[in-house]
């Protein structure tokens, strides 16, 4: 009898390991013509306010941040006024705490480049999650704005339709950065 409860155990452990792979965060890697062309808003903004809600309906009982950007520069789409508020699963409200890993944390005060999905249904709409998040970076001894991954890694340019973030050339600017995305829309090569 043991051998068997001990197959049992086994298949229901697996089932169980199997059903939450299904919930896992996945992030596919997508080259950078995907970047542009899947997102339909591309904007540079300035985190300058959060807030946390609960989300409604089939939500109910998930924290959802809300963060309202200005100071903008939309690159593609429209975004109707001077501010734009993006709306992403997670956050804090009391001693309650929703952190899913692996999605990027925006922060009050900092620069983004973001490449936002329309679907505003989805629970974080940024195209490629955390590779659609840049971080803009004030370099006062060039007098420039240079381009960080999500992750704090120098952006060097784009090559091969990827972003190049290792090599011995120096950190795209903001506006270098823009004319690559500029030139993906328009068909042109980076």
């Amino acid at each position: 009898m043991k051998p068997k409860l001990t197959h049992l155990t086994a298949i229901v452990v697996f089932m169980f390991a199997c059903s939450s792979a299904v919930f896992s965060l996945m992030q596919i890697d997508r080259p950078f013509s995907q970047l542009v062309d899947l997102a339909d808003v591309i904007l540079v903004g300035t985190v300058n306010d959060a807030y946390s809600e609960w989300g409604e309906e089939r939500l109910a009982g998930t924290i959802f941040t809300v963060l309202t950007f200005d100071d903008l520069d939309v690159i593609k789409g429209d975004v109707p006024g001077t501010t734009y508020e993006f709306r992403h699963v997670g956050g804090r409200i009391g001693d309650l705490v929703h952190s899913y890993e692996g999605l990027p944390r925006l922060s009050v005060g900092a620069r983004y480049v973001l490449f936002i999905s329309g679907d505003t249904n989805t629970l974080f709409p940024l195209v490629g999650i955390g590779q659609g998040a840049f971080i803009v970076t004030r370099d006062d001894a060039a007098s420039t704005e240079k381009v960080q991954t999500i992750n704090g890694l120098d952006v060097l340019g784009v090559a091969d339709d990827r972003i190049v973030t290792s090599g011995s050339d120096e950190p795209v600017t903001l506006e270098q950065f823009l004319t690559h995305i500029e030139n993906e829309m328009k068909g042109a090569p980076p």
